[in-house]
């Protein structure tokens, strides 16, 4: 199947750069879901931001991302009165605005605003070096039906489900909470052909990155405690109309909570081998 168009847009417009950012946000469980079909009770998920993570410093090719962006018709809008300013690119099609924003790592606790490349600036956010660490490829010639070549960067499963646990409760959004969370139990529940691959990671991560994987799990265990949790309140918010037809809303809870309950367990395990 070609891609969504509105993603599509996005990583032509930024096609000289792809080999130096990686896709983040919603668009990566679609990305997965394009590359291998989810299990059909699984509605493909999608959005139309598109967050791109890059590097703190980005080195610059022919033209800066800013040249290309403005060349694809995208106009650069402050979003914030600081210096430099929040930006977001944005670009009309049709009935569709696309709008691309571009994120990079903070360093310590404080967050802020961080040129990266002349012209463009990206936020520093918490917990982007799991999304530029642990990244994985997609062949975008297969993706696209041969109208893009070369590849494109996500981040693998279990870095993606690492962090939607550790941002969520980071949100002043209740929307995008639930979003996240309906992630992370999308990953999990229409891509059981990589639970063991998840797995994997988890232990990698359990090593790597143990501050924040302890806190992932110990916010996720108090956000599905039970049934009737905030958390499974969230994957049911979320839950696309046609997706699981054959679960009612308590049935549903049920299995939302047990499919998190396995995330759980995989991450308990991956620390007892700590």
């Amino acid at each position: 199947m070609a891609l969504d168009p509105v993603l599509l847009v996005g990583l032509r417009a930024i096609g000289p750069y792809l080999d130096d950012v990686v896709v983040g946000g919603g668009w990566v469980p679609y990305l997965y879901s394009v590359y291998q079909p989810p299990a059909a009770a699984a509605v493909r998920l999608a959005t139309r931001d598109i967050d791109v993570a890059v590097a703190r410093s980005l080195a610059q090719r022919e033209k800066s991302l800013n040249q290309l962006l403005t060349e694809a018709d995208f106009r650069c809008e402050f979003r914030s009165r600081g210096i430099p300013p929040v930006t977001l690119y944005v670009a009309s099609r049709g009935n569709e605005e696309i709008e691309i924003e571009f994120i990079t790592s903070a360093q310590g606790p404080s967050e802020g605003v961080r040129t990266v490349q002349s012209g463009l600036t990206a936020q520093e956010l918490r917990y982007v070096d799991l999304l530029l660490a642990n990244k994985w490829s997609l062949p975008l010639d297969s993706l696209t039906d041969g109208e893009l070549d070369g590849q494109v960067w996500v981040p693998n499963p279990g870095a993606f489900v690492l962090h939607k646990g550790l941002v969520y409760e980071r949100r002043s959004d209740p929307l995008k909470k639930e979003k996240d969370l309906y992630y992370i139990f999308y990953v999990l529940d229409g891509f059981g052909v990589w639970h063991e691959w998840i797995r994997s990671d988890m232990a990698r991560l359990a090593k790597s990155a143990p501050r924040w994987f302890r806190r992932c799990r110990s916010d996720l265990e108090a956000a599905f405690a039970t049934p009737e949790s905030p958390g499974v309140d969230a994957i049911l918010n979320q839950r696309p109309g046609t997706a699981y037809p054959g679960l009612d809303d308590d049935q549903f809870r049920q299995y939302g909570w047990t499919v998190m309950q396995d995330l759980l367990e995989m991450m308990r395990g991956a620390m007892a081998t700590d």
